[in-house]
């Protein structure tokens, strides 16, 4: 939507290249292969990508290439890996904030509804097609307690699509 174009060099269980082109950036080309998943330390630690690793490196290239060539068009957003290497000590410090004009306020927390778009996108992420998001559906009941457990506890996902593979609930 924001004009770029992507064009596959190579895609397939070992290794995944991308070149990225945007008329205002230029382009790159970005490559991840099984080594640099293993060096990066995310290869052991999500059975996902010994399961489905042409999906996972399709989707690393993708999330480093847009964030390369054109990351104005995720609208500031953070992947979630790009959020966890945020350095701790650049985080604000809510608790010692002062609070001045508002010291006698009830601070409420809201909390975060995810929605079945928040559970496609994590799905996406872990390497289920299209077609398997719609099965997993289908073979769960997907309430909005199912969506937070889902967005919330990484294990429990994680469980779910095990189960969903086995073809066991």
């Amino acid at each position: 939507m924001a004009g770029g174009k992507i064009k596959y060099i190579k895609s397939d269980d070992n290794e995944c290249e991308i070149e990225f082109t945007h008329e205002q950036a230029g382009s790159i080309t970005i490559k991840w292969d099984i080594q640099k998943a293993k060096r990066a330390g995310i290869y052991d630690s999500n059975p996902v990508w010994k399961k489905y690793p042409s999906n996972m490196l399709r989707s690393r290239c993708v999330t480093d290439g847009v964030n390369a060539i054109y990351p104005a068009c995720l609208g500031g957003a953070l992947t979630e890996s790009m959020a966890q290497d945020i350095p701790e000590n650049n985080l604000p410090d809510f608790q010692t904030s002062p609070q001045t004009d508002y010291e006698d306020a009830e601070i409420v927390e809201q909390p975060k509804l995810g929605t079945k778009q928040d559970l496609a996108r994590e799905l996406r992420d872990l390497g289920l097609t299209k077609a398997d998001m719609k099965a997993f559906g289908e073979k769960f009941e997907v309430t909005q307690e199912f969506i937070e457990e889902c967005l919330t506890n990484r294990d429990f996902l994680i469980a779910k699509i095990k189960e969903f593979e086995d073809g066991s609930v």
